[in-house]
């Protein structure tokens, strides 16, 4: 990840940024104890309060969660493997986080990536077959893991 000696050299990089090409976007940074006007860039461009929230809720993710925090899908089995690679158990994929499993917006969260990912796994594991797979979804407390009137397309 880049370092930067000004919030104005991050900011630049970051609206030259292709996946904000087309983005609306505005920001206004204040000192905390002074109130005074620190950076500001289309300051009276009016976003919705979503989008806004957003930095919000990087922040305090960054501050409780760290900026090193990742969430983890794990693959698991139960039972034994025979010599034939057949798994006399069920193959677990047991989530903990975003309930979409990745993004096509980045090759290494992409769908087809972490599948191939667990392919491999299984295959180190020497398992050909078992007797089925268990998506546990337990991390959640709904059935429901999206909202009814996103689009597909803002859960990259």
């Amino acid at each position: 990840m880049p370092t930067y000696t000004t919030f104005h050299d991050a900011w630049n990089n970051f609206i030259q940024d292709n996946q904000v090409s087309h983005a609306s976007y505005s920001i206004t940074v204040l000192n905390s104890s002074s109130g005074s006007i620190i950076f500001e860039q289309n300051k009276d461009v009016g976003l919705s309060p979503a989008s806004t929230l957003k930095t919000i809720t990087t922040a305090a993710a960054l501050h409780y969660l760290g900026k090193d925090f990742v969430y983890t899908t794990l693959l698991q089995y139960s039972g034994s493997i025979d010599s034939y690679g057949n798994l006399d158990g069920y193959i677990y994929i047991v989530g903990s986080g975003d309930p979409t499993l990745g993004t096509w917006r980045f090759t290494e969260t992409h769908a087809d990536t972490i599948i191939a990912h667990w392919l491999d796994a299984l295959e180190r594991e020497g398992i050909k077959s078992c007797r089925g797979i268990v998506a546990d979804i337990g991390m959640w407390n709904t059935t429901q893991t999206m909202l009814n009137d996103w689009t597909w397309e803002d859960f990259g």
